[in-house]
């Protein structure tokens, strides 16, 4: 659990490690999104215990373990969009205020959920539309840019709530005006025959949003 390697240098196995990791590493591509690199001089919480562990969970549930410490801390909770690893740490651990400020920490994390979910998308369509190599260099900046706004949105959303009707139903009009301007962006670059597996990848997407939200 403990052992990191090449191509995850701060994971074991199903574990987080407390260990130095690059913050620019291709690594961080492929991680959840409030997962976040502490800098050169560590994965987790830079002054933390070298041997903490943390299993990461849905909605910033969180395991963690310090052996030299004797300590299993387990943190349960709703999703909190300013949650961060070192904040709670260097509070429960050192009695003190994460050194870093809580605007940078924001905006590192909003750019890293937005990359994220533009890779989880990539995949997608590429395992849906076999796109080529030219199709994909031109749709994925259309990807990060939509991924990079509708963060920006739902980020604004959570720190308003509770929203009135009223900006409820703007927000709704302003997500739905950017998926169909993006929808047809990509459509542009797309076959026929592609443009039809698109459509539907769509509404499958949708449908799956209409029964999260019953």
């Amino acid at each position: 659990m403990t052992t990191p390697t090449e191509a995850a240098p701060g994971y074991g196995l199903s574990a987080w490690l407390n260990r130095p990791v690059d913050p620019e590493a291709s690594f961080f591509d492929y991680t959840p999104p409030d997962v976040t690199a502490e800098g050169p001089d560590g994965m987790i919480y830079a002054l933390g215990p070298r041997d903490l562990l943390m299993a990461a969970g849905l909605n910033n549930q969180r395991l963690f373990v310090i052996p030299s410490r004797e300590m299993v801390i387990v943190r349960f909770g709703r999703r909190d969009p300013t949650w961060h690893d070192g904040e709670f740490l260097a509070r429960l651990l050192d009695g003190q205020a994460y050194e870093a400020s809580t605007e940078k920490r924001t905006a590192r994390q909003r750019e890293k959920m937005a990359s994220f979910l533009a890779t989880r998308q990539m995949v997608a369509l590429n395992s849906t539309l076999a796109l080529t190599e030219a199709q994909s260099e031109a749709i994925r900046p259309i990807i990060e840019r939509r991924t990079e706004e509708l963060v920006s949105l739902r980020q604004a959303r959570t720190a308003n709530e509770p929203l009135s009707r009223r900006e409820k139903r703007k927000l709704a009009r302003s997500l739905r005006r950017l998926m169909r301007e993006t929808d047809a962006t990509i459509q542009s670059h797309l076959t026929p025959e592609q443009q039809r597996a698109y459509e539907a990848f769509r509404e499958e997407q949708r449908e799956t949003l209409r029964e999260q939200r019953r």
